[in-house]
């Protein structure tokens, strides 16, 4: 695999930041490149990870299946993150499977280079820890939203973290409108209401999947806790 790619790729990839030029030098012919159509499996539930697997471009979502035939979107991992870190440390079986959302395409990292990183590499250590201490965070967030808010709050929530992780009030749905429900644990149906409830009163913009916040200071407000009433008699 060409150096000059393989260099551009990882520099962008947040586990090897201010990695040496050496140290990739000695990794890039381990990575394996593989290219994900919409819906086909990275990972498959239970199957051992032997890997660390790094996202160049496109989305996966880590998928938790249900004996009931539903399926509850855990996480999403766009370009820059990866994933397999925390399973492939506890040598454990995968949970979840791993699905492309969109065309993907991934650049694989073996167990043994990333042994061999762990080993002589205190820069990909700090970024590996660093970048678990962040999903640590991220997972909390979601636990804090499915289980404290109620619908229109998780839906204000994630269209603001959307909007600060693409940059800009104008972005598209990274899902499916009824993947995006799935996500939010709440149903389609329950979705295109808030989103209906949210237009009306000129907080966003809904094209399709182009959503637009109009206000981000009224979507803000949403997720303000009700003050407390004051029960106590005098």
């Amino acid at each position: 695999m060409d150096f000059d790619t393989v260099t551009g790729v990882l520099q962008n990839q947040r586990l090897f930041k201010d990695v040496s030029t050496s140290e990739l030098r000695c990794i890039a012919p381990e990575l394996i490149r593989t290219e994900l159509r919409r819906g086909e499996h990275l990972r498959k539930t239970y199957e051992l990870n032997d890997a660390i697997d790094l996202v160049v471009f496109g989305l996966i979502q880590l998928v938790l299946p249900s004996d009931q035939g539903a399926h509850r979107i855990m996480e999403l991992i766009r370009p820059g993150q990866s994933l397999g870190e925390v399973m492939w440390m506890r040598s454990k079986p995968l949970p979840f499977c791993a699905v492309a959302a969109e065309p993907t395409l991934i650049y694989r990292l073996p167990a043994s280079t990333v042994s061999w990183l762990m080993r002589t590499s205190l820069t990909f250590n700090r970024n590996l820890a660093e970048g678990l201490a962040d999903r640590m965070a991220g997972l909390m967030h979601n636990i804090e939203r499915l289980s404290m808010q109620n619908a229109t709050q998780r839906v204000a929530d994630y269209l603001l973290q959307s909007a600060e992780m693409q940059g800009s009030d104008r972005f598209r749905l990274e899902l499916k409108k009824h993947l995006t429900a799935s996500f939010l644990d709440i149903s389609a149906e329950t979705l295109s209401r808030v989103f209906h409830h949210l237009m009306r009163d000129r907080m966003i913009q809904v094209n399709g999947s182009e959503i637009a916040i109009l206000s981000k200071e009224g979507l803000a407000r949403l997720l303000q806790p009700a003050p407390m009433q004051n029960t106590m008699r005098a």
